[in-house]
């Protein structure tokens, strides 16, 4: 932990770095020499060569892996994401594209008024070690990069005082959250009559989408919450301004729209990362309208669009009243080789039924036990496991796949 707390300060989050992002750095323009040249990069790469259709996508890049990576020669960090279908993507990030990532988000801190070293308390899918949770401890800290990192999975009306606690013993100038997440925590504190007693820039979310009543009562409790769009394949960012707008971020990726029955699909090209160079990806995410060109009342010099067409996703709850939402359940399938989609069912308060089907077609007893094995380490033992094998798992009306259902009140 002390090593990677380290390692991070060193390459993402000192001072000289956070100076550069916040005074010199915008992501507000298309940086067009950069693009021409990641798209002659791109051109040169085996992938493209035996692709020919104008657009790519998830399984445009699980059968061309090899081809789209094997190039790349310089050090680079492996990623999963497994979008609403649980279905496990591997990826690849250079170095440069990890650097500009952590400066976009940190850019969008500083936009809103946050200082220079912002403390942080993170709200996400952590996973906490078991020892530390026998001891009331839900959360791991790092002393360099000023980080206290809570699981989302342990929030209850009796843990709560414990997360409060240490809450405002840290005194966290922003706060990095799933929208579920933070929902979560600000219905239980509501109930307190709980505020923050120090001041913060705001609760920043991300991860999945963000529901008007989910907003509303975080905003009830810490005042700003500000939303931004990405995605695990680093091709697109939009951020959300105090006025509700989302910033289109082309100096962080090109970003286009596709007219799709009546919408516009985001479309991206991320010309930042050469490990795995994504030209006109499309993201299965959507808006209504076309970005607006007149400048926002927030100052900001980019194009922006008023909302984000959210996937369905979905939250479980455990008989303790722990919730666990979709986002932070998407890393149990990211080591379950052979998945091709999964389902989770909840059919009472503790049981949930897993259907999933295979890259091979048939049900297998191992992948079954591995998935058993991450569920348990992610959600612990509150839970009866079931599994179904499905060639195919049923859509939903709208004809795409729910990634969590809940079958009982």
């Amino acid at each position: 932990m002390m090593l990677k707390d380290l390692g991070w300060f060193i390459l993402k989050d000192n001072p000289i770095i956070n100076l550069w992002v916040k005074y010199f750095v915008s992501f507000d323009k298309l940086e067009t020499k950069k693009l021409d040249s990641f798209m002659r990069f791109s051109s040169k790469n085996k992938f493209y060569a035996n692709h020919k259709t104008e657009f790519i996508g998830k399984e445009d890049i699980r059968a061309g892996f090899d081809d789209l990576t094997g190039s790349y020669k310089y050090p680079c960090t492996t990623g999963f994401t497994s979008g609403t279908t649980n279905t496990p993507l591997k990826l690849k990030r250079s170095l440069k594209s990890i650097i500009y990532d952590e400066a976009c988000l940190k850019k969008h801190w500083y936009e809103q008024g946050a200082p220079l070293m912002p403390r942080i308390a993170i709200l996400r899918g952590d996973v906490i070690e078991q020892k530390d949770i026998e001891n009331s401890i839900y959360w791991k800290e790092t002393k360099l990069t000023r980080r206290l990192s809570m699981s989302s999975f342990h929030l209850s009306a009796n843990t709560i005082q414990c997360y409060l606690e240490k809450l405002e013993n840290f005194k966290p100038d922003i706060i990095l959250a799933y929208p579920s997440s933070i929902a979560a925590f600000s219905k239980l504190v509501a109930q307190l009559n709980w505020k923050p007693n120090w001041h913060m820039t705001g609760v920043f979310t991300s991860g999945e989408h963000a529901n008007s009543a989910d907003r509303a009562i975080t905003e009830r409790v810490f005042s700003n919450v500000f939303d931004h769009y990405g995605a695990a394949e680093r091709v697109a960012r939009l951020q959300q301004c105090k006025y509700g707008n989302y910033h289109i971020k082309n100096g962080y990726s090109k970003v286009e729209f596709l007219e799709v029955d009546g919408k516009f699909e985001i479309i991206g090209t991320a010309y930042h990362n050469r490990a795995m160079p994504l030209v006109n990806y499309r993201t299965g995410d959507y808006i209504n309208e076309l970005p607006c060109d007149e400048q926002c009342q927030c100052g900001l010099n980019s194009s922006y669009v008023k909302a984000i067409e959210g996937r369905e996703t979905g939250v479980i709850v455990s008989p303790s009243g722990r919730t666990f939402p979709f986002a932070g359940l998407c890393q149990i399938v990211w080591q379950v080789i052979g998945l091709s989609e999964a389902q989770y069912v909840q059919r009472s308060a503790d049981e949930i039924l897993i259907r999933y089907s295979t890259l091979d077609g048939c049900a297998s007893s191992e992948l079954e036990e591995k998935f058993h094995l991450s569920v348990i380490h992610n959600l612990g033992n509150e839970f009866k496991i079931s599994f179904e094998y499905m060639s195919k798992i049923p859509r939903n009306k709208s004809g795409k796949l729910s990634p969590v259902v809940v079958e009982y009140v």
